[in-house]
Order: structure tokens, then sequence, then C-alpha cells
């Protein structure tokens, strides 16, 4: 029988300390306090994207997205949780 995280262990403080825009801070309390997602892995995913200025590896399945969010990528933080991000690079940050 595999066991469940509680949702106490899928809360996390936010990576790093920056300016964040108030609608990302409460998005993520709100997700974090729900206990339904496990935000150390979206830190995870968050601080590697940073970190490596590259793609994801294959087991974040990170992929872009076409049509009217062409532009932009998206990765799969488990399940259901989708984390969609702008592809900014030192090429198009100017």
């Amino acid at each position: 029988m595999t066991s469940k995280k509680t949702a106490a262990s899928k809360r996390a403080e936010l990576p790093r300390a920056a300016d964040y825009a108030k609608a990302f801070l409460k998005d993520w309390q709100r997700l974090s306090r729900s206990g339904r997602y496990d935000m150390n892995r979206l830190k995870e995913a968050m601080l590697l994207l940073v970190a490596n200025d590259s793609p994801l590896g294959p087991e974040w399945v990170d992929h872009p997205l076409g049509g009217e969010w062409a532009g932009h990528r998206e990765c799969h933080i488990g399940g259901d949780f989708l984390w969609p991000t702008s592809s900014m690079t030192a090429t198009n940050l100017g």
C-alpha cells in the first residue's frame, strides 16, 4: 500500500526573496494552503528553470505551446498540475 503525502508535507515557502506580483502571492498561498498540490515540486521546477536557463529535463514533460500561447512553455508538475511559463532567454530579455 502506498502512503499519501500529507497536506503539510506539500506546503513550501516562496522561492527566493524577490518582488512578486500580488496575484502570484495570492495564488501561491491559496495553492499551498489547499494541500492539493506539491508546492515543493513546483519550487524545484522554478529553481531549475532559473538556474539552467534552458528547458527542463524529460521528467518534467517541458514543451513549447502553440497557437495563442506561442512563445510560452509548459511543464507538468504532477497529475493535472501544469505550469505555463513565458520563454525568457537572454536573447529576448534584451
